[in-house]
């Protein structure tokens, strides 16, 4: 994955890139400043979607575990 480079940067769900021009065009056509920039969003929703997906498991486990009691 042409991302797999950002991957290690992100914190918190977050990708900070440089402002640096190396205009790049996405897989969806759409041209970003430079790579990261390009990443960025992909990153982004992949790690949001995980993190829903993990508080969702929680609440699900929290409830299995009162449900047994």
């Amino acid at each position: 994955d042409v991302c797999d480079q950002f991957r290690s940067q992100m914190k918190n769900g977050k990708l900070l890139c440089t402002r640096e021009s190396d205009p790049t065009r996405g897989p969806d056509g759409k041209t970003h400043g430079n790579k990261c920039a390009m990443c960025k969003e992909k990153l982004e929703r992949e790690a949001a979607e995980k993190k829903k997906k993990e508080d969702e498991d929680k609440r699900n486990t929290g409830k299995n575990k009162n449900d047994k009691e």
